[in-house]
């Protein structure tokens, strides 16, 4: 558009006369964007990025020509690095310039939900796709789907449609592909028309089923020209995420970017743009020694020291406050805040990434207003964000995943427990009746309150729900974690134990997994012979029935 041409003309002048772009002249940029895009009438992807500092993109501009490449061809890439170093970012600059523009479906993994089966995905079918596109969506794939999303049924169920009901005796490795075939139909139809550019951020914090989801996309690409793309940190441990890399290396249409730390021309130029200084060698040499290269580590630094730039620079050697670490950098900045406010902070980082006001007050045992004081305060110190609002209930994230484990590093362990069980009550009881799709995040709080009866029943219901997902991987880990609590259980709750072991029994007996049953067959036993029950030491004598029908030895 014109106005994105004259931007463009202003802004090469500036840079020519090494002329400092204000923040309001950046965030003119951004209305433009978002006005020029024909991405606007659509849902806008929630970036996860906002800084401390408003700055322009700097740099990458390699990686930026590799990302237009491949979305012209189609396949996959992954972008891994440390936090900090601007891979969502870079994506969302690469969405913004990528020729034919794209039609963005993002998804963020977060921490603490890898035990909920395919929630990146769930987030985004239900906050990307309009009633309008799901009923133009063939029923034989939003049927399908609708086992992600319980309210798909009442748009499908509108006049003039059917719902096609799933086979509950549908084998559970064929119906878990029926589900990511359903899943690539759709993607399929929403880019007949449009390109599509798929990203999962924070891909190391995601659920085994997600990540097979994608993996089956990979390996089927669901569109000639688009892409898919993976955005982690390479030094989390993540077994499901090492196999797809592992996939995405075999594969011809997929590769792996390594995001580099910033050369000392690109952090020359970050600092131009935010400080309106250009730093001589020696000091630049000063700044890359310190930060190393992070962005985020430099903006936190700049942001620091702003207010005594000119001091700073007037040193032969710029001497920068303490060793500045990121923690240091960001633990500074939360000595700044009100009572009110760190408290506030303190809960939400206990909460998750994001967070409600209601559960935060209640954690914490703060009036509403006191706690919409304390949230303004947040946000105008850029520790917060509100996410962009999918329906009544107002929810904030943090700026960055950092600021969240500085505050959990710091946390006095009695408080984190204290807070732990308050706010697994808060949530309960907000909880929808009957939907346990939340359930693994209840009873991880639950469990860290020493709440152990309580956490043992959400890890069953959450095994359940994983199982009616046809996610294994999920379920099997839900299970084993409320085995794991059954010795430091008040009371021996001989029914819901009952009732783990048996469910537990059967998936695997679903699945032909013999040494599963054989190791609950074990356990049975040895709880039957502690707590002298019979009806432990029956089951597992039935368990090993099992096995042998399984293997057909009959005497």
């Amino acid at each position: 558009s014109e106005g994105m041409e004259h931007y463009a003309y202003l802004e090469s002048l500036f840079r020519q006369e090494n002329i400092p772009i204000s923040a309001q002249f950046l965030d003119l940029n951004r209305q433009l964007q978002t006005k020029s895009s024909p991405e606007s009438s659509d849902h806008q992807p929630a970036w996860n990025i906002r800084t401390s500092m408003l700055a322009p993109f700097v740099g990458r501009k390699k990686i930026l020509e590799d990302l237009q490449r491949a979305y012209q061809g189609g396949g996959g890439i992954v972008v891994v690095g440390e936090p900090g170093l601007g891979k969502t970012r870079l994506i969302q600059e690469f969405a913004a310039r990528a020729q034919p523009r794209p039609r963005v479906l993002l998804t963020t993994c977060r921490t603490g939900e890898s035990a909920l089966p395919y929630q990146p995905l769930i987030d985004l079918l239900r906050e990307s796709i309009s009633d309008e596109e799901w009923l133009k969506i063939p029923l034989t794939w939003s049927s399908q789907v609708s086992l992600l999303l319980p309210e798909l049924e009442q748009i499908l169920e509108k006049p003039g449609s059917s719902k096609i009901a799933l086979d509950p005796d549908t084998a559970p490795a064929a119906a878990r592909s029926r589900l990511m075939e359903a899943i690539r139909q759709i993607f399929f139809i929403l880019g007949k028309d449009r390109n599509l550019l798929f990203c999962l951020d924070d891909a190391h914090w995601a659920d085994e089923a997600t990540l097979a989801a994608v993996a089956y996309l990979l390996e089927r690409p669901p569109f000639d020209k688009g892409l898919v793309v993976i955005m982690a940190r390479h030094e989390e441990h993540n077994p499901a995420l090492e196999r797809l890399f592992n996939q995405l290396q075999r594969g011809r249409q997929s590769r792996l970017i390594r995001l580099p730390y910033f050369s000392h021309s690109e952090i020359a130029e970050l600092v131009a743009h935010v400080t309106g200084t250009n730093l001589d060698q020696a000091h630049l040499n000063q700044l890359a020694q310190s930060t190393g290269g992070n962005p985020l580590y430099l903006l936190e630094t700049l942001r620091a020291i702003h207010d005594n730039l000119s001091s700073y620079l007037s040193q032969e050697e710029m001497h920068l406050p303490v060793t500045l670490s990121m923690r240091t950098l960001i633990s500074s900045r939360l000595q700044e805040l009100s009572p009110v406010a760190f408290e506030a902070l303190q809960t939400a980082a206990v909460v998750g990434a994001e967070f409600t006001p209601e559960v935060v007050a209640e954690s914490s045992q703060r009036s509403i207003p006191e706690m919409i004081v304390a949230l303004e305060e947040l946000e105008e110190c850029q520790l917060i964000g509100q996410l962009p609002r999918v329906s009544r209930e107002i929810r904030y994230r943090f700026i960055h995943s950092t600021i969240r484990e500085v505050l959990l590093l710091e946390i006095n362990p009695l408080r984190r427990q204290w807070l732990e069980r308050h706010i697994a009550f808060s949530m309960e009881k907000h909880l929808v009746p009957e939907d346990y799709s939340q359930a693994a995040i209840l009873a991880q709080h639950f469990e860290s309150g020493g709440e152990g009866n309580r956490a043992f029943e959400y890890w069953v219901r959450a095994g359940q729900y994983a199982r009616q997902l046809f996610s294994l991987f999920e379920a099997d880990a839900a299970f084993a974690h409320a085995a794991g609590l059954i010795p430091y259980l008040s009371g021996m709750p001989e029914a819901q134990v009952y009732d783990l072991f048996s469910e537990w029994a059967e998936m695997a007996f679903e699945a032909e997994d013999a040494v599963t049953i054989q190791q609950l067959s074990d356990r049975l036993r040895q709880l039957g012979e502690e707590n002298h029950n019979k009806l432990f030491l029956g089951t597992a004598l039935n368990l090993l029935c099992s096995i042998c029908l399984m293997q057909n030895k009959y005497e």
